[in-house]
C-alpha cells in the first residue's frame, strides 16, 4: 500500500488528456443516452457495418479504456461478415433470425439495462456475474461510461488482481476460481477514493495511474514488410502517404473487420503466401516498429552469390489495424505509420526474409535491423 501511495505522489497527467477522455465519454452518452437503452433495436446495438453501432463505439471510438482482443462473441450478439446476426464463435457460432434473434437480443439488452440500474443504486452484488450475456470487460466498460464515479476505465484481469492484493481487499474476492471482476473493480475504486491522494483525483487520472502501474507492459513487436510486389515498387507511396500497405487480395475488408469475421475471406484465399501475409498484417498493433525492406542477390568480388536484405525506412505504427484500416485502390490494405528513419541500409548475408511480412523476434536481428529503436520507443 505504501509503495502505491508513494508512486501516486509522483504521478501527473496532462489536463488536455483528461478533457479529451471526458469529451469522448460525453460523445458516447449523447449518441446512446441512458434512457434510450431499454428500447435500443438490435441493429443499433450490433450492426457494426455502419461504424455507428453501440458495440462499434465501445471498441473503436477511443472511448475510455480499450477492450480489444478476443472475438465478436464478447458482445453477446454481433453482425457477421455475411450480414447475419450471430452469437458465439468458431464451432459454437450460431446465426440468429426471427423470433430467436428477438428473444436473445431482448435478454441481452435487458441484462445491460438491469445492471446499469443496479449500479445506480450501488447494488453491485446483485448483478448476475456468472450468467453475463457479454464478457465481463465489456460490461465493465459500459458501467464505467455511464457511472465513472463508481468504476474506472481499466478492465483487465492482470491489473485488477494485483491491485486488489495491494489494496488488501479480502483474498476470496480475487483468488477464487470464478472471480467477480465487476464487484472487484467497484470495491477497488471505492477503496482508492478513501485514500489520500486519490480522494480528489478524477476517474481519468486514477485510471491512467492504475494502468501505468499495473498494466502497461506491452512488448513492442518488430516487423519487416516488403515494398515490391509483382514488379511494382511501393516505397515512394509508403513514404509520401505516411502509410504501409499490403497490396494483395484486392478487396475492401472494412465490413469484415468491423464484424471481426474474416474466416470467410481467409478460407477463400487460395494463395497460402498471401493468406499468411494478410493474417500477419492484421496483427499489426499500435506502437509496433516496422522496417520497409526488399531482398535480392548479387555476385561479390570473389564470384560468390550473396543474398542482401535492404531496409529503406523504419517507422512506428500509429494505431492497430482494426482501428485505422483503410482500403486504397492502388495500395490495397493500409495502416498509418510515423517514419523516423529513412536511411538505406544493406545487410549482406541475411537470408530467410523473402516473405511479404516477417515478425522479427531475435534480439540480434532487432539490434541490427532497427538501429534507431531507442528513438522510436
Amino acid at each position: 500500500m505504501e509503495k502505491l501511495i508513494e508512486a501516486a505522489k509522483e504521478f501527473s497527467l496532462d489536463e488536455d488528456y483528461i478533457t479529451f477522455s471526458e469529451n469522448k465519454r460525453q460523445e458516447f452518452i449523447q449518441r446512446f443516452p441512458l434512457n434510450s437503452l431499454p428500447e435500443m433495436p438490435v441493429n443499433e446495438y450490433a450492426d457494426t457495418s455502419t461504424r455507428d453501432a453501440f458495440i462499434y463505439w465501445l471498441e473503436h471510438k477511443e472511448v475510455l479504456g480499450g477492450i480489444g482482443g478476443g472475438n465478436a462473441s464478447k458482445f453477446g450478439i454481433y453482425r457477421g461478415g455475411n450480414g447475419q446476426y450471430c452469437m458465439g464463435a468458431s464451432t459454437k457460432k450460431k446465426e440468429l433470425t426471427g423470433e430467436e434473434l428477438e428473444t436473445e437480443y431482448g435478454n441481452l439488452r435487458d441484462q445491460i439495462v438491469i445492471n446499469l440500474s443496479l449500479a445506480a443504486e450501488d447494488r453491485i452484488e446483485e448483478m448476475k456475474f456468472t450468467k453475463l450475456k457479454v464478457w465481463p470487460m465489456v460490461m465493465l466498460k459500459i458501467l464505467n461510461i455511464y457511472y465513472p464515479e463508481k468504476f474506472f476505465n481499466v478492465y483487465a484481469r492482470k491489473v485488477l488482481d494485483p491491485l486488489a492484493e495491494d489494496l488488501q481487499l479480502p483474498a476470496e474476492l480475487f483468488k477464487e476460481r470464478t472471480r467477480n471482476y465487476i464487484l472487484l473493480q467497484y470495491l477497488e475504486y471505492k477503496r482508492l477514493k478513501e485514500i489520500e491522494p486519490f480522494k480528489d483525483w478524477d476517474y481519468v487520472k486514477l485510471s491512467e495511474f492504475i494502468w501505468k502501474r499495473y498494466g502497461e507492459k506491452k512488448q513492442t513487436k518488430h516487423w519487416l514488410i516488403e515494398h515490391r510486389y509483382e514488379e511494382r515498387d511501393y516505397l515512394t507511396a509508403f513514404m509520401e502517404s505516411g502509410m504501409i500497405s499490403l497490396p494483395v487480395f484486392k478487396q475492401d475488408l472494412s465490413s469484415y473487420l468491423a464484424t471481426y469475421d474474416l474466416s470467410v475471406i481467409l478460407n477463400d484465399m487460395k494463395d497460402e503466401k498471401e493468406k499468411e501475409a494478410l493474417e500477419a498484417f492484421l496483427k499489426l498493433d499500435k506502437g509496433d516498429i516496422v522496417g520497409i525492406k526488399t531482398t535480392y542477390s548479387e555476385r561479390m568480388e570473389n564470384e560468390s552469390l550473396t543474398y542482401v536484405l535492404k531496409i529503406s525506412a523504419v517507422g512506428k505504427l500509429k494505431s492497430r489495424v482494426l482501428d485505422s484500416y483503410e482500403y486504397d485502390e492502388l495500395l490495397g490494405h493500409t495502416v498509418p505509420v510515423e517514419w523516423f528513419e529513412q536511411e538505406e541500409r544493406l545487410l549482406p548475408g541475411y537470408v530467410g526474409f523473402r516473405d511479404r511480412i516477417h515478425e522479427i523476434t531475435k534480439k540480434s536481428h532487432i539490434k541490427k535491423m532497427f538501429n534507431k529503436l531507442k528513438e522510436a520507443e
